[in-house]
């Protein structure tokens, strides 16, 4: 059944295979607020709506007219990441503050959960045939509505982006982020995704509206972190690709590469694995001693996870996009 992988972590009894889970999960706001369902299959096929069936209303002793809906099948796969840690046997023998083993491990855990957020976002298969598509790929395959154009005057815009640098300061600005917001939410599932995913300057700017406007509302998540919360959903920094913090991954220019410009997006999801949004997995994260390498003196720990995202429905994502910050 789909849990999330905070759920997994609490349930671990191998104490290395948790630290590394806990590793991976904490480096960022993402992974862990997605729920995962177990597969068995390096593809997994799931049928949706294509259109529905004709129904009617009957006078007695009428009979219904046939009229069959269709659906289509859609498939999600998986792919592996990770990485072998090799560390010479030299330092089991020697005394640090901080033991090699330890921070190769982290510095291991941090990559692992930025690349995936990066593929979650950034995706692409036919850049990367290895990886994953991510949702910016995605959402170009939902239907039309399902990318909403913050660039529209009636948000403000100029046709072109929806400059909301000043809304700290602006109350028209505010407004016409809030209405592009808004209508975001309502083309979602039911009109109530559960996450939002943007860049650190959007939420920046994100948070000081709400401050202003009195709606401001924090919660915490598993890990006791601060989250955003408006509407019923929670918003996040979908974080960084680098150690520090010069590449985001939702970059300014994230709707063209290389014209900020043209502005950035935000990804609202609506959650559940098996009908919407969510990762797919093998297994849950694994870890293992491989023993001393026949090449030289060093021993190998492998991390290795075979994952990737679903999004199933038709309306369990939306994209928000031409949103200037810079």
């Amino acid at each position: 059944m789909p849990h999330t992988m905070a759920d997994e972590l609490a349930l671990m009894e191998d104490p290395k295979k948790a630290a590394v889970t806990k590793g991976i999960l904490t480096a960022g706001q993402v992974l862990d607020k997605l729920p995962v369902e177990n597969v068995n299959a390096l593809e997994t096929e799931g049928f949706r709506w294509k259109s529905l069936p004709s129904v009617s209303f009957n006078l007695p002793n009428e009979n219904y007219t046939e009229g069959t809906g269709k659906i289509e099948s859609i498939a999600w796969g998986v792919v592996r990441i990770g990485h072998d840690i090799d560390i010479d046997r030299i330092y089991d023998k020697t005394s640090h503050f901080v033991k090699p083993k330890t921070l190769y491990t982290e510095q291991t855990l941090e990559a692992i959960n930025f690349t995936i957020n990066d593929s979650l976002l950034n995706g692409d298969k036919a850049a990367n045939p290895r990886g994953f598509d991510g949702f910016k790929k995605i959402s170009s395959g939902l239907p039309a509505r399902q990318v909403v154009d913050a660039s529209l005057a009636k948000y403000g815009g100029t046709g072109t982006v929806l400059d909301i640098s000043a809304g700290g300061a602006s109350s028209a600005i505010r407004q016409g982020f809030f209405d592009a917001l808004l209508r975001a939410k309502r083309v979602a599932e039911g009109s109530q995704p559960d996450l939002a995913i943007m860049n650190e300057n959007v939420l920046d700017l994100f948070d000081s509206m709400l401050r202003r406007e009195g709606l401001y509302k924090v919660n915490e998540d598993q890990f006791e972190r601060e989250v955003t919360s408006w509407k019923k959903i929670s918003f996040v920094d979908a974080g960084y690709k680098d150690p520090d913090g010069n590449a985001l991954i939702l970059a300014d220019d994230h709707d063209v590469p290389g014209n900020t410009a043209l502005g950035t997006s935000i990804y609202f999801l609506k959650l559940d694995a098996k009908r919407h949004c969510g990762l797919i997995q093998l297994q849950s994260i694994d870890t293992r001693e491989m023993g001393e390498l026949q090449s030289g003196p060093k021993s190998r720990t492998r991390v290795d996870w075979v994952l990737g995202p679903v999004v199933w429905g038709k309306r369990s994502l939306v994209r928000l996009r031409a949103i200037k910050v810079a």
